[in-house]
Order: structure tokens, then C-alpha cells, then sequence
């Protein structure tokens, strides 16, 4: 409150008591970051995350695809965003009762909005946030096809089986069962 007070005090002072006021302001500024890492960037002071995801390390990754779907779209193969940038996970419990997983970790999900679309501008954000980062570079693709696609007929293919043995009455001699 005293911030609010010494500040409308200065206002009403005019112009010549601005210039007064000016030094006042600077010890104030200087308040707010006591809290905050010395070694973080100018970014995490502006941003207002907590101090806590100064230290944090982040990953950053290109997802594979989607194992219900064959679509390319969000991974190194497709267009768009296919970069991701994901805090490492901390620790977890489990439930007893339920079996839920549980975290602390407020920092869990804000992986969700965090797309770029190279590898170089996921790494320029984590260096700007001051977050230490680890690349997991994705498989390439092979673009190899199977010469052809295996249908239900092929499991009673003569070709690839050969012939079939045993049970008919042209090996057993052609002696008829009575």
C-alpha cells in the first residue's frame, strides 16, 4: 500500500515533482526480485513464472506419429509445428485406494501450447527462458513399402505354403473307409 501511496503523492507534485519521485521508483523495482535466481534471464523477471521454473530443464522433441492414425500432420514428416518443448517430469505418487497418478508439479501440462516449427526456435526459447534443455532428435522415417500386401487368400496359398499334406484320400491309398 505504501507503493500506491508514495506514487499518487508524486503524481500530484506535477512535473518538478516527478523528477523528485524518479529515485524513489528505482527502489522499488528493485524489490520485486529478491526472490528471483541471479542468473536469470531479463524474460523470467517480465514473464511472471514462478521462480521455481528458472532451474527447471526442459526437452525438446519432434512426436512420432499417431499409432491409431496415419496422418503425418504435427511430426518431422508432415507440415506445421512438429518441434515440442516439454518440462522434464518430477517426481510422482500413486494412490493407494484409486490407483491415480498424482503430481506436485504445476509445470506438468505446459507442454500443450508450446510448438515451433524448427528445432533452432525451440532451442532460442528455452535460451531465452534460461532453461537448461535436452534434444531427443526423432528416428527418420523409412519409406520402404512390402513388395505386396499380404491378404486372407495368401494363408492358403499353394505358393507360399506348398502342398498340403496328410488327410486326403489320395494319400492314404484310395482304400475307402467303411
Amino acid at each position: 500500500m505504501s507503493v500506491i501511496v508514495s506514487l499518487a503523492q508524486c503524481l500530484r507534485l506535477g512535473r518538478t515533482g516527478m523528477a523528485r519521485c524518479a529515485t524513489g521508483w528505482r527502489s522499488f523495482s528493485t524489490q520485486i526480485g529478491d526472490d528471483l535466481p541471479s542468473h536469470g534471464t531479463d524474460l523470467q523477471v517480465a514473464g511472471g513464472a514462478p521462480p521455481m521454473a528458472a532451474q527447471r530443464k526442459v526437452i525438446i522433441f519432434s512426436p512420432s506419429r499417431v499409432a491409431g492414425q496415419h496422418g503425418l500432420a504435427q511430426t518431422i514428416d508432415g507440415g506445421g509445428p512438429s518441434w515440442r518443448v516439454l518440462f522434464a517430469p518430477e517426481g510422482k505418487w500413486m494412490n493407494p485406494l484409486m490407483g491415480w497418478t498424482s503430481t506436485a508439479d504445476p509445470l506438468e501440462n505446459v507442454h500443450r501450447p508450446l510448438y515451433f516449427d524448427s528445432k533452432e526456435a525451440a532451442i532460442a526459447f528455452a535460451e531465452k527462458n534460461g532453461w537448461g534443455y535436452e534434444i531427443e532428435d526423432p528416428n527418420p522415417r523409412t519409406h520402404i513399402r512390402p513388395k505386396r500386401f499380404i491378404g486372407y487368400g495368401d494363408n492358403f496359398s499353394v505358393k507360399r505354403k506348398g502342398l498340403p499334406s496328410g488327410g486326403l484320400r489320395s494319400e492314404l491309398g484310395g482304400k475307402k473307409k467303411k
